[in-house]
């Protein structure tokens, strides 16, 4: 090859995908209840609700939850790590009755394993640790992660 060509490199661009699922999920630092999450090549966020109402209080599970996608172990299954966040806004004393803050606020990071099946079901496991009830006296412990999502649209 002579001195004055030069290799040219074609580089494709890496095509983002989008993956949106819906189902359920608990957690104590990313909440219980009903969950939506999106997700793209490397990332999702995810959220998750569950108002329980009954005649003596009310209390909204509230979460929040960032996956970052470390590295494929297989065709179906993915590790990620996360952070969460977990609030618990109630309307009275019933599940803290030390303090007069009607709100509970958790906070946690871990590893997780996401798992695919047949690109319709995905089940996610993580463990970690977490800060409880940072506002009102904060402990912390380890904590555990699970969800069942459906895909509702899958590149």
């Amino acid at each position: 090859m002579a001195q004055d060509e030069t290799i040219k490199i074609k580089r494709t661009p890496v095509e983002t995908k989008k993956w949106k699922s819906a189902g359920i999920n608990a957690g104590g630092t990313t909440g219980f209840g009903i969950t939506y999450k999106v997700r793209s090549n490397r990332e999702a966020i995810q959220f998750t609700a569950l108002p329980i109402v009954t005649a003596d209080f009310s209390v909204v599970s509230l979460g929040a939850k960032y996956e970052h996608y470390i590295k494929p172990i297989d065709k179906y299954t993915e590790m990620y790590y996360y952070v969460g966040n977990h609030t618990l806004p109630f309307s009275d004393d019933l599940f803290n009755s030390s303090t007069n803050n009607d709100m509970v606020l958790n906070f946690g990071v871990g590893l997780g394993i996401n798992y695919e099946l047949e690109k319709l079901v995905h089940f996610n496991f993580a463990v970690g640790y977490g800060l409880y009830d940072v506002i009102n006296g904060l402990s912390g412990a380890y904590t555990g992660e699970i969800g069942v999502l459906l895909n509702i649209v899958h590149p």
